[in-house]
């Protein structure tokens, strides 16, 4: 009879984990007139910056959550809320091109690297002459002594694009770039990774909504599990995503007969709500039974509001523009209907700061993290060991002989490593070792008769010879 042991690894019983925490890219936010909030001390605070702008902003902190500079799209400020070294007119085709872009600024440090940064800035359909058309820059904060220095600005990425852009993390250690095409009625989706840019997207199809602007203005966001995308534009739509390729496929409409006005929109933390703001008016989406009649059916009228851009929060509420000098805000974004408990005009400004329409878009940083675990074992009187991994659900397995399976099974005595990484976190890069010694299954017989024993008496019964492993009868 054959007989196998499973080898499995314990993450808890780890020999050696080097883990680097995820860090706090998006702990201060830039917007509006000089405004900003400082979420680094567990309650948010308002703070006083440089920029002023109606909707395109964004800025990046250290792993430590300490602002490292921002952008309006236009313009690059440092953290001492100074303009950065050569950070003036980075498109290089003047101020406010991108200030009035609802996702008009975008910034994303580049994989592989520890101290540079794209810049993406999208100009506004109001800018007749640069409406459409996406700028890539670069920055490189080891300069001017860590101050940081744009070092590359207006080179032309791409053109005929509507105001909405974002990022999200990939299934391998990448992001993609997502932007939509009046041009073409797509979707854009292009692939960053160690390598650089691949300038060749990923196209998707898209709906168009009917208003007057034809869809142009309005934003994009990702859900937090990067399942969901939604946009609004000229309506409300709700696309599959996937990290893997950067495909948008199965489109849901929300709301089609829109006008301008629907502008914000936001997915809860948990990804079974979505926010929508619409011609001052703050509606909820129940997405948890993931049937479009019944996601329609949900709707909720929370509050009348103001028009801006909703967006998620590090302390988990959603936030959106109040009247000038105020936010308001959602405080339990995963619950439905009322228990959301949203507030109007909750959260102060710091004096002489306003909000206008925007909040800063999202920062999409590749996390690197090193998992190795080591386990011993030894396999007596069989004929084969299995060697299963620590997590079933893994990416991208690949075993030092070249085998992609995710358990492997082995013969002979030896060591044996496997590398892979998990969907929730596709740059935790784990090694799990396998020392393992087979000792195979050579069964030897031999047969005693005890012969002197009368009832009830205990005998003593040894092996015919020594072992380092017994199995009796029982």
């Amino acid at each position: 009879m054959k007989k196998a042991v499973y080898v499995k690894i314990c993450l808890f019983l780890c020999v050696f984990s080097l883990q680097l925490a995820y860090a706090q890219y998006e702990n201060v936010w830039v917007f509006g007139n000089n405004a900003g909030i400082d979420f680094n001390g567990g309650m948010p605070q308002a703070i006083k910056t440089g920029i002023s702008t109606r909707e395109g902003c964004a800025a990046v902190c250290n792993d430590s959550g300490q602002l490292l500079f921002y952008t309006d799209g236009s313009s690059v400020w440092g953290r001492n809320h100074k303009l950065m070294m050569e950070g003036e007119d980075i498109t290089g085709v003047g101020k406010n091109v991108t200030a009035s872009t609802a996702q008009g600024a975008l910034i994303l440090p580049i994989p592989g690297t520890e101290t540079l940064y794209y810049v993406f800035s999208l100009g506004s359909i109001e800018n007749t002459r640069e409406s459409g058309n996406l700028y890539r820059s670069i920055i490189d904060m080891s300069l001017n002594s860590g101050e940081g220095q744009v070092v590359e600005k207006a080179y032309l990425f791409a053109e005929g694009l509507t105001e909405h852009m974002t990022a999200v993390l990939g299934n391998r250690c990448d992001i993609w770039l997502i932007v939509s095409s009046y041009q073409e009625n797509t979707f854009r989706s292009y692939h960053i990774d160690v390598n650089g840019i691949d300038t060749s997207p990923v196209y998707s199809t898209r709906l168009s909504g009917n208003d007057d602007y034809n869809g142009f203005i309005g934003l994009i966001d990702i859900s937090p599990d990067r399942s969901r995308l939604a946009i609004s534009q000229g309506g409300i739509f709700l696309y599959d995503f996937n990290p893997d390729d950067g495909t948008i496929s199965n489109p849901y409409i929300l709301d089609r007969n829109g006008f301008f006005q629907k502008y914000g929109l936001c997915f809860s933390p948990d990804n079974s709500k979505l926010y929508v703001e619409t011609a001052g008016l703050l509606w909820q989406y129940d997405l948890s039974s993931n049937d479009t009649i019944k996601i329609q059916a949900s709707r909720n009228l929370l509050a009348g509001t103001y028009s801006s851009a909703l967006k998620r929060a590090p302390d988990g509420k959603i936030y959106s523009v109040g009247e000038r000098g105020m936010l308001c805000v959602i405080h339990d974004p995963d619950q439905y209907g009322p228990a959301c408990n949203f507030k109007r005009n909750d959260f102060s400004l710091a004096p002489n700061t306003t909000a206008v329409l925007g909040l800063p878009n999202v920062i999409k940083k590749v996390h690197y993290e090193y998992r190795n675990t080591i386990t011993y074992d030894t396999g007596h009187c069989v004929d084969y060991m299995l060697l299963e991994p620590g997590f079933k659900n893994g990416l991208s397995y690949t075993w030092e002989n070249g085998s992609r399976y995710p358990v492997r099974r082995v013969t002979q005595s030896g060591t044996y490593w496997v590398q892979y990484s998990v969907i929730d976190n596709p740059c935790l890069a784990i090694v799990d070792t396998f020392k393992v010694v087979v000792v195979p299954n050579q069964y030897g017989s031999s047969f005693q008769e005890i012969k002197v024993a009368c009832e009830k008496d205990t005998v003593s019964v040894y092996p015919s010879s020594l072992g380092d492993s017994y199995f009796w009868n029982d």
